[in-house]
């Protein structure tokens, strides 16, 4: 029964802090800190589902479906970001887009995107299946 009990009642996932760039400052100068949370499968899947391309093969005219790979990065990150709040209207309008998964693509560098980007692999723990494989590779 304890062991049962174990997986009815997981560790709460805790949302984390993150300075992004130290460009966003409060009005003492100080960096502020983004709000990162992770997805759950279902909600991956989900976003997956809404990132799939058909894409046209062969000679008899049959089509497969492909997951678009980088919009799927730009809706898991606008998920993924608590703080600040990229569906807020402010927001948007003030880095010129109608969409929160539009907004860190004009907000940051390309360094910066790429940083929050690792950030949420962390996050989400796609580093460390990673590592799991690069492990595995090797022996």
């Amino acid at each position: 029964m304890g062991t049962l009990k174990g997986f009815l009642n997981p560790k709460k996932i805790e949302n984390i802090k993150f300075v992004v760039s130290n460009r966003f400052v409060d009005d003492d100068g100080n960096p502020l800190e983004w709000e990162l949370r992770a997805l759950s499968a279902k909600e991956s899947e989900l976003l997956q589902t809404e990132c799939m391309i058909k894409k046209a093969s062969g000679r008899r005219g049959v089509s497969s479906l492909d997951l678009d790979a980088a919009l799927y990065t730009k809706k898991m990150m606008a998920k993924c970001v608590v703080k600040p709040d990229l569906n807020e209207i402010d927001i948007q309008d003030a880095y010129g887009v109608s969409c929160a998964e539009d907004v860190l693509g004009n907000m940051l560098t390309s360094g910066e995107y790429t940083a929050l980007s690792n950030k949420l692999l962390d996050v989400n723990d796609f580093n460390e299946i990673f590592e799991d494989e690069v492990k595995e590779a090797k022996n």
